[in-house]
């Protein structure tokens, strides 16, 4: 009796360490109860932000003097998240150039929340994004059925921003508005380079997917 006393004991004591070994292999999609979920870029993600090639331009107007700024494609590099392989969780970094001349914008976006915030940048940009909710937008005569617009959360209260991206020295953009297929058609800034507080919104583009 002991002795069945004993193997039980080390049986049942295997098992108690053994257990998150077994939650995370015999489960797939969970590291113990905590679920994965697979969450690669969506669809709709992708038609606002990513999938854009080399030969992509736009060309925006400053709607208070009519200043114009060429903007081109330079980069896009999806890789995938920080999680398990089967989530198959990717983050993103796209970058333009061309604004004030010669400013870079690269903004950087994950598929596991609706994070969107400038990387590698001349401008600073950090706020959320809700793809799921577009809504249509005319631009200089142009209609655009499915846009998001997105606010830089010094500008809203709904996002805690770092004190740096508030400072007033940066070129920060306040407002960005994308169009599915199109990507960013209308964007507010200040501190922008000779002119301080502006508008732009797109012309013309040359999009390339």
């Amino acid at each position: 009796m002991d002795m069945f006393r004993y193997v039980r004991c080390v049986v049942a004591y295997a098992l108690l360490v053994a257990m998150p070994l077994l939650l995370s292999w015999g489960f797939p999609g969970c590291i113990g109860n905590i679920p994965c979920k697979p969450a690669p870029f969506t669809a709709q993600v992708r038609s606002y932000f990513l999938d854009f090639k080399p030969g992509s331009y736009w060309i925006y107007r400053n709607l208070q003097n009519g200043d114009i700024d060429s903007v081109y494609f330079v980069s896009e590099n999806i890789t995938q998240g920080p999680t398990r392989p089967e989530c198959k969780d990717e983050n993103s970094t796209t970058i333009l150039k061309g604004f004030a001349g010669d400013k870079r914008f690269g903004y950087y976006i994950t598929s596991w929340d609706n994070t969107i915030e400038s990387s590698q940048s001349d401008i600073v940009f950090q706020s959320t994004h809700n793809a799921d909710k577009p809504a249509s937008l005319t631009i200089n005569g142009r209609s655009y059925g499915t846009t998001i617009s997105i606010v830089h959360c010094c500008v809203t209260s709904d996002r805690q921003c770092y004190i740096e991206a508030c400072t007033p020295p940066y070129f920060r953009l306040l407002r960005a508005v994308f169009a599915a297929d199109i990507g960013l058609v209308r964007w507010e800034a200040e501190n922008y380079p000779g002119f301080g507080k502006v508008t732009y919104e797109l012309v013309r583009s040359n999009i390339v997917r």
